[in-house]
């Protein structure tokens, strides 16, 4: 595989230093951000307007990369990734790596909208081209239908070559969905669409949504 790829980070701060946190988080994004191979950068919050939610962390970061190879070389691994002491026994957090599926980007070619959903699969070992099948083919296509939901890309979780992230166990499947705002998975038209493309009965069992969540950005930059 090859093309861009994503570097995802999760993090659930305690309330007490949450500003702080917040502060921090935004200068450090601008830094990476600067490091060779990183295009854009994203910080969001899961938004309480969601009433699917999962239990997944309520803030992530997104770097859109070149390629893998930004999370490797001399400036990757020398740049400064500590956090102040104040957050030791006070944050939780992911790191996954996710490589673009190949023509995976689909819908109107805009903006960032005001809001994603945020959603990844994992999927049973010998049923990949049937969730595929299903997901690229009929799901994916009724989704971009709803009114408000711009785009989507599609991402195959693949291991970190940066090895601070353990290697996925099972295929795991990310969508990135761009919307018009929070709540346009709420509406009554989207609800329809969803369902009348929902997965068939015999993959059902064979696939598990570990992450189903919409966030709203907090930070969006661009490499200049």
């Amino acid at each position: 595989m090859s093309g861009s790829a994503l570097l995802q980070l999760s993090s659930e701060i305690d309330s007490e230093i949450e500003e702080v946190f917040n502060r921090w988080c935004d200068g450090h994004t601008r830094v990476d951000l600067a490091l060779p191979g990183f295009r854009t950068a994203r910080r969001l919050r899961k938004s309480d307007r969601w009433a699917g939610a999962s239990d997944a962390m309520p803030y992530l970061t997104l770097y859109e990369l070149d390629d893998l190879a930004a999370l490797t070389g001399d400036a990757y691994d020398h740049h400064d990734q500590s956090m102040p002491e104040e957050f030791e026994g006070h944050l939780r957090y992911g790191r996954s790596v996710f490589q673009e599926i190949e023509g995976s980007r689909e819908g109107e070619k805009t903006a960032q909208g005001a809001a994603i959903f945020h959603v990844i699969t994992e999927v049973e070992g010998g049923f990949e081209d049937e969730f595929n099948d299903w997901y690229a083919g009929e799901h994916v296509p009724a989704v971009l239908t709803a009114p408000g939901v711009r785009s989507v890309r599609r991402y195959l979780r693949v291991e970190d070559p940066a090895g601070r992230a353990s290697a996925p166990e099972r295929y795991t499947v990310l969508a990135i969905y761009e919307m018009d705002d929070a709540e346009v998975l709420a509406r009554p038209e989207s609800i329809r669409i969803a369902q009348a493309a929902s997965c068939p009965a015999s993959l059902e069992s064979h696939r598990n949504v570990t992450h189903h969540d919409v966030y709203e950005p907090l930070l969006s930059l661009e490499r200049e």
